[in-house]
């Protein structure tokens, strides 16, 4: 025997409420669900009263859900989530006919590697979409994602909040970079001439800090930092004008660095290698199109993104 409030509810109801706790903002969720502002406001007295709760409290903050609605929203979720699956096969996704805008949050690394081989898969498979790359590191990221700001991330990140789902895509390895004639002025790069020299960091727009110099906070040494920059071209720029070195990852370093001045060198040292993760809202979950770019890098990811060999 089913409860007679489960005759009240639909799918639609369990949409609305998911982008109203997701979005904390009535507005943004109408918007997602194809709802005007008034059909969503008659959809949330519906929810209240299957519920026999407020569900959302209107703030200065947004719309905040009850303690009832905390409880019961991850259980929606997963409702959702299993409806997804039982009707994803009803109507299968075809790329070649989309006309969709991917947003992708990334920073400048993210940016220079993954653009070229994602612009080539769309072409060949989904010629009508478009892609848009958006400055957005691990800091901000998360954060755009709730918002729908943008569709999927891809940068370094370590953790991601409960709504978020990260996939590992791959990692790339740093290189020293030099002037040419570094070595003929100052003997052969290892350990002791790595941290006596002066050094460009290189913190990218999104990121807060230099990673490297996150990690070597926790070791031993410390470089000898005589500037930061926010771009590879100008820090690669800086060290074939001086004799300054620049630690980044090699596929940028190759890319934008002019070998006719420039000597690119594996690190004397041991070093952590550059992570890059996939990372998306689970309501992305239900969208065709996006379920299709999540698992197409996904499949693609050693092609879009591995880095050469070092020297």
């Amino acid at each position: 025997m089913y409860p007679p409030q489960l005759r009240k509810l639909d799918a639609r109801l369990l949409m609305a409420f998911h982008e109203i706790y997701t979005e904390r903002n009535q507005t943004r969720a109408a918007v997602r669900c194809g709802l005007t502002q008034s059909a969503m406001s008659q959809t949330l007295l519906r929810l209240r009263e299957i519920f026999d709760d407020p569900l959302f409290l209107r703030t200065s903050a947004g719309m905040i859900p009850t303690e009832r609605a905390e409880m019961i929203a991850p259980a929606i979720r997963e409702v959702l989530m299993t409806l997804g699956r039982l009707v994803g096969s009803a109507a299968p996704f075809d790329p070649r006919e989309s006309e969709r805008c991917l947003r992708i949050g990334t920073y400048q690394f993210a940016t220079i590697t993954l653009a070229p081989g994602l612009l080539a898969l769309f072409e060949a498979q989904a010629p009508l979409a478009r892609i848009r790359f958006t400055h957005a590191g691990p800091a901000e990221a998360p954060a755009m994602l709730t918002r729908g700001e943008i569709d999927i991330a891809v940068a370094p990140f370590a953790e991601v909040p409960p709504d978020l789902c990260k996939s590992l895509l791959a990692t790339g390895e740093m290189v020293v970079a030099s002037r040419r004639d570094w070595a003929a002025r100052h003997g052969r790069l290892d350990a002791a001439a790595y941290f006596s020299a002066r050094h460009v960091s290189i913190v990218n727009q999104g990121l807060l800090a230099d990673p490297l110099d996150e990690y070597f906070d926790n070791t031993r040494h410390k470089r000898r930092i005589a500037i930061t920059v926010p771009h590879y071209v100008t820090a690669l720029h800086l060290v074939a004008e001086s004799d300054l070195l620049a630690t980044l990852p090699r596929k940028p370093a190759e890319w934008l660095g002019n070998v006719k001045v420039l000597t690119l060198s594996k690190p004397p040292i041991a070093l952590p290698p550059i992570t890059l993760s996939l990372v998306w809202h689970q309501r992305s979950n239900f969208d065709p199109f996006l379920l299709w770019v999540i698992n197409m890098i996904r499949d693609n990811s050693l092609r879009l993104l591995t880095s050469g060999s070092a020297d």
